[in-house]
């Protein structure tokens, strides 16, 4: 229960930070809330599932799916001369997960071979934005709100590749050790929107200036 009143206060730290940020001055606001809105009421909406007595796996393998072409358009913002590349990514991820939803039923368990798949190449994506980032920033990265974004993205959906791997096998040997592999999850989750929180404080730093005028 704790940990998930602590992942609550920190998506909605991060919500809080981007509803600072002056409309227009960030290209990637847009999207980013949305994106930070959408795993806010996922949260309470699979708590309150819990609470009654339901399970949530629909909800998340719906969420999981939306999220991952909700980022793939936030790559898109942030780096349109890739259009192509982005389109081709979100539609392979998405035909993954419609024919692991074909094999597994989606209400019985979390689709991890379409997780996993989301995982890869989010996190792919991730990685050679930085590395684009890293190539072309005038100042030092600490100082860069995308920076500090995508690298919180990078933590959680890379630490999700090893997780999610090996879930659906530890799962069948030992039930209980499975699940505290994945008590890992909550605590990437975590750290990701705290590194959210605090790249679009960065923003609210940057887009001073223009607000002054």
């Amino acid at each position: 229960m704790l940990r998930n009143l602590i992942i609550l206060c920190s998506i909605a730290l991060a919500l809080a930070a981007l509803l600072r940020v002056p409309r227009g001055t960030w290209r990637l606001s847009l999207v980013l809330t949305l994106s930070v809105t959408l795993a806010l009421l996922t949260e309470l909406a699979g708590m309150l599932l819990v609470y009654l007595g339901h399970t949530n796996n629909l909800l998340y393998n719906l969420v999981v799916t939306v999220e991952f072409l909700l980022l793939m358009w936030l790559m898109d913002r942030n780096r349109p001369a890739w259009r192509g590349w982005w389109m081709t990514g979100a539609g392979f991820g998405l035909s993954a997960m419609v024919a692991v939803a074909c094999v597994h039923d989606p209400t019985e368990f979390l689709l991890i071979e379409g997780v996993l798949c989301f995982s890869i190449l989010l996190s792919i994506a991730l990685v050679t934005s930085l590395w684009h980032l890293a190539r072309t920033s005038d100042v030092a990265l600490y100082r860069v709100p995308e920076f500090w974004l995508f690298m919180g993205m990078l933590i959680y959906f890379g630490g999700m590749v090893p997780v999610i791997g090996m879930i659906r096998f530890v799962f069948r040997m030992d039930a209980d050790l499975a699940a505290r592999l994945y008590m890992i999850v909550p605590w990437l989750c975590i750290v990701r929107y705290l590194a959210t929180a605090f790249a679009c404080m960065l923003q609210v730093r940057r887009s001073a200036p223009s607000r002054n005028g």
